[in-house]
């Protein structure tokens, strides 16, 4: 046991409050700023966006001026929905630092939230404007695009996405011999070329939409539909093996999903591989008796639909 004495106790306190008044009457010490900051900045990519709140409005308290954190306080205001604030905080930033990108790109996305896509867009073109290669602002970008049925825009904006993410992971390499990768980096990287892969898609553009799902994969490797749109992809633009494989890996995934093993047999048919294309075929009818009506019609079975196997199959 420590017995400590009332009078050591007592000069404990008393120093504590020497230092408390010191430390008021003093300028803040920019180690505890850069502290309170980093602590906010964490919580902030935690997603702990309340607590991300409270670090950044003391580190404002302390240092009015920080640019950094108004536009990072404005993202966190933005993502509880007090896109309010958002904009109060983040008009501060922009006014503190009018070549802050980040802030651009933050209000950006509360105004996309405030469903006023014009001017979001717009905020992304003033980050475009500071840094040509802003991947924040042609991702977003994109996004809206999308969203408002504009195909063409989304193409452009996410292919300028994609160019400028593998151009700096380039010059990375280079540079380091390595590539500095971040999770949220990567999450981002992975959506948007998987959203412009399904455009191409939608247009029958295959050949750019199987690029793209394959620069997406690191993302969607347990979504059965990603394999699904990977893999027609494949078989449209007559690469049947990879098509196979694919449809093979989104079975795995759902082993129930009869339209996996129909596909299947769709591309063993291109490759005039009858005894291949009816043994799925029929576990697909097996699955789903539709199926035999859709092949009787379907220009996939062309090369093996004089075949006997094949007539049997779909009498």
């Amino acid at each position: 046991m420590v017995i400590i004495c009332a009078a050591s106790a007592e000069a404990a306190e008393t120093k504590t409050a020497k230092i408390k008044a010191k430390t008021k009457s003093k300028k803040p010490l920019e180690e505890n700023v850069m502290l309170l900051h980093g602590m906010g900045a964490a919580a902030l990519a935690r997603e702990q966006y309340e607590t991300a709140i409270l670090y950044l409005k003391e580190v404002i308290r302390l240092e009015p001026k920080n640019a950094k954190a108004y536009s990072e306080l404005g993202r966190a205001y933005c993502r509880t929905w007090n896109t309010t604030e958002s904009l109060k905080v983040l008009k501060k930033a922009i006014a503190l630092d009018p070549k802050l990108e980040a802030a651009y790109l933050n209000r950006a996305e509360t105004y996309n939230r405030m469903r006023r896509s014009d001017e979001a867009i717009a905020e992304c073109g003033k980050a475009i404007d500071i840094n040509s290669s802003s991947l924040g602002a042609w991702g977003i970008m994109g996004i809206i695009q999308m969203s408002r049925g504009e195909d063409s825009r989304a193409i452009a904006s996410f292919e300028k996405y994609a160019f400028f993410k593998e151009l700096k992971d380039r010059e990375m390499k280079e540079k380091y011999y390595m590539v500095m990768r971040s999770e949220q980096t990567e999450i981002a990287y992975d959506q948007n070329c998987y959203f412009l892969a399904q455009i191409y898609f939608k247009h029958n553009n295959f050949e750019s939409a199987a690029l793209n799902f394959e620069r997406a994969r690191p993302g969607y490797e347990a979504d059965p539909f990603f394999y699904y749109f990977l893999a027609t992809s494949y078989l449209k633009t007559g690469r049947y093996d990879n098509a196979i494989e694919e449809y093979l890996y989104g079975l795995d995934i759902a082993p129930e999903e009869s339209g996996f093993m129909y596909n299947i047999a769709c591309a063993y048919a291109k490759k005039a591989d009858v005894k291949n294309s009816t043994e799925w075929l029929r576990k697909a009818i097996e699955k789903n008796p539709a199926f035999k009506k859709d092949a009787v019609q379907d220009e996939d079975f062309g090369l093996i639909r004089e075949k006997p196997e094949f007539q049997e199959l779909i009498r």
